[in-house]
């Protein structure tokens, strides 16, 4: 959502090559009106529009946002079929003031090594980094609010642009969890006031952090084998090895995360849950607190496969991934059962040298400094974004001109 694409494709041109674009519906419209092409039938037909698109327009590289969506997982055995390489846009491993850019796919799918051998043989350094970015929240509200108005105003030219989309689309099923969102807010900051200095001072090093991640999301429904209701279920697994495994002295402390508050509230179930298994009064909930500080005095955390895990390895905090994350890797990460993770934490350590490795080499090859929804204040987008690619945009034209490679930037946007 925003300007982000439009202003990409507009670098890609200035360096040559013939970029196209497909909407769906009016959200897409508003951030990129000169797209070739409105997509309004359903989805099941659209793998086979898009394949005469490619064919008919000669395109020799595709970019989308997200890999995992409808829209997007559809194409994919396309590409591969012809040939097309793709390239997949995603918010960044390393967070903040960094986005994703990898060729093929990413997440659980990346074709990052899995192999710890393969890091600590590199010759390799952190990258120097770029200033902070500042907070993207107002930029990034504004653009989300403008994507959903214009979703619903041109709904009559996109009828089936709902279906096609990932999640809620439009005003009517936008708003209300939005302003369910900033209740919740308030609310919960009057009522967890000073929690966060309670916590760090009376159970610092005794609690076990447990980020939640944002319901529906492809990490959980297609890198984890939690599945439907993946949030759920996961809560409640690891309160049950909690119960009966962790030390008697230790709490389990859950962080909500910010960008699912509108949409879901776990209280109640974790309130259940921890009852049924004789630890409620050892269980927190808690919402808006400062994460780094969280991570300075925890005693673990465990994720499903949350980029918060890879910040967590940074503040020396060992970490159990339940489902399938890059970073999951032997000397890094628990290999053993969460069951075992309770109290092996007290002697497992991080191998330092491996995660700095690691960091870098993602960094040098998957990460892009900036952000999808605000320019950096000390380079424009249009200045800096190729010129710190991961890795070579140069294409090849199959044929033609290099200079005349054809490229179908194809973006579905979210917040």
């Amino acid at each position: 959502m925003g300007p982000f694409f439009r202003r990409l494709a507009q670098d890609l041109r200035e360096r040559g090559a013939t970029v196209y674009k497909i909407n769906f519906n009016g959200g897409d419209w508003l951030f990129f009106p000169q797209a070739q092409k409105n997509y309004r039938g359903p989805l099941a037909e659209w793998p086979a529009f898009f394949r005469q698109a490619v064919l008919d327009w000669h395109i020799d590289a595709v970019f989308l946002y997200g890999d995992c969506r409808p829209v997007h997982a559809g194409i994919i055995p396309i590409c591969n079929e012809l040939g097309i390489p793709f390239h997949t846009f995603e918010e960044g491993y390393v967070r903040p003031d960094h986005v994703t850019l990898e060729k093929g796919r990413v997440n659980g799918y990346s074709s990052l090594p899995r192999d710890p051998g393969f890091y600590r043989r590199l010759h390799i350094a952190e990258p120097e980094p770029f200033p902070p970015l500042g907070s993207t929240f107002r930029t990034q509200a504004a653009w989300a609010t403008a994507y959903h108005v214009a979703a619903s105003l041109f709904f009559p030219l996109f009828p089936r642009g709902a279906a096609l989309y990932h999640r809620g689309l439009g005003v009517r099923r936008e708003a209300p969890p939005q302003v369910r969102s900033y209740v919740r807010k308030a609310y919960y900051k009057i009522r967890q006031w000073r929690v966060q200095e309670r916590l760090v001072a009376r159970h610092g090093g005794a609690f076990y952090l447990v980020p939640l991640q944002v319901r529906g999301d492809s990490q959980i429904s297609h890198h984890s084998d939690y599945g439907a209701n993946g949030v759920q279920r996961f809560i409640s697994e690891v309160i049950t090895s909690f119960a009966r495994h962790a030390p008697s002295d230790t709490l389990l402390v859950f962080k909500h995360h910010p960008y699912d508050r509108g949409y879901s509230n776990h209280a109640r179930h974790i309130r259940r849950v921890a009852k049924a298994n004789g630890v409620r009064q050892r269980v927190l909930y808690i919402h808006d607190q400062h994460l780094p500080t969280l991570l300075n005095h925890a005693r673990g955390v465990v994720v499903i496969n949350s980029t918060t895990g890879l910040q967590a390895l940074h503040h020396g905090v060992p970490v159990k991934p339940c489902g399938r994350a890059i970073y999951d890797l032997p000397g890094l990460t628990w290999q053993k059962s969460l069951d075992s993770f309770w109290r092996g934490v007290e002697t497992f350590s991080i191998d330092t040298e491996l995660l700095e490795k690691f960091s870098a080499y993602v960094k040098m090859t998957t990460q892009i400094c900036g952000s999808f929804y605000k320019r950096h204040r000390i380079s424009p987008m249009r200045c800096g974004l190729l010129w710190n690619m991961p890795y070579s945009l140069r294409l090849e034209a199959r044929g033609r001109d290099e200079q005349d490679g054809r490229i179908l930037l194809f973006a579905e946007k979210r917040r």
